[in-house]
């Protein structure tokens, strides 16, 4: 009988700890999503100089990529 319980708690305190896993592991992962902008929007530069040493600073690709930049990298 004394096992049955200290199974019982277990069970409930795993249940328990997941749960909370589950609720708050959106919030953790919202609270880096400043550094993810900022790796993006690197990224994000990094292609647009490649496009305009590729084909050049008028090229309909950099124009795109650019304006992906101003729309999320300039706020």
């Amino acid at each position: 009988m004394r096992k049955l319980r200290k199974l019982g708690t277990a069970v409930a305190l795993s249940a328990f700890i997941g749960a909370g896993m589950i609720t708050f592991s959106a919030t953790v992962h919202a609270a880096g999503a400043d550094r993810s902008v900022q790796v993006r929007c690197a990224l994000l530069q990094r292609a647009i100089d490649a496009a305009i040493a590729t084909f050049g600073a008028d090229s309909q690709l950099v124009a795109y990529l650019q304006g992906e930049y101003a729309t999320y990298c300039s706020q």
